[in-house]
């Protein structure tokens, strides 16, 4: 028995080293590997036209504590050309057209009348974490409600969400999670 795998072991590679080689990138042939192009990371602030922009949301505070600040992000919509920034309270928006001049500068979640929530003697302050492209069914929304514009999608940390007029500021709320 102590002979039948040594034999064994050496009939395996005679036969693997005169074998065919197997179809490009396949682990079955002496080929190759097929080289894989790394997926791009997006991270916090960094602006990706496909995906948006995103910010980590604060902790929860105390309830009497002022409000948290977070990172500035900057997002450019594509089709128009605006670039909007969305200040560190987390709240504000401003817009800037190709030209550099300043367009509006608002508080979404003021109009939206977002206050946060409360649990455990802590609070959540509502801030926008997300802006990028709207989905189709959001601009749907928008179309349903009369409304014929450009618009760029905002999502907040209180799971709320809607669409941000590019050429007036104005904010359309589209629900909540």
């Amino acid at each position: 028995m102590r002979r039948v795998y040594p034999v064994l072991f050496a009939g395996l590679m005679v036969v693997a080293a005169t074998a065919p080689a197997g179809k490009p990138g396949c682990s079955c042939g002496t080929s190759a590997p097929v080289a894989v192009a790394p997926t791009p990371v997006v991270q916090p602030g960094v602006n990706d036209q496909s995906a948006g922009v995103r910010r980590p949301s604060p902790a929860p505070i105390a309830v009497e504590a002022p409000p948290p600040t977070v990172e500035p992000m900057t997002f450019t919509d594509d089709t128009t050309g605006v670039v909007f920034h969305f200040e560190k309270d987390g709240q504000h928006v401003s817009a800037v057209d190709t030209a550099g001049k300043e367009l509006w500068r608002v508080n979404p979640l003021d109009t939206a009348n977002l206050k946060g929530r409360e649990f455990n003697g802590k609070k959540v302050w509502p801030m926008i974490v997300y802006a990028g492209p709207p989905q189709m069914w959001m601009v749907n929304v928008a179309t349903n409600r009369g409304k014929k514009s450009e618009f760029i999608a905002l999502g907040m940390n209180t799971k709320e969400g809607g669409l941000l007029d590019v050429r007036t500021g104005e904010f359309l709320s589209t629900g909540n999670d």
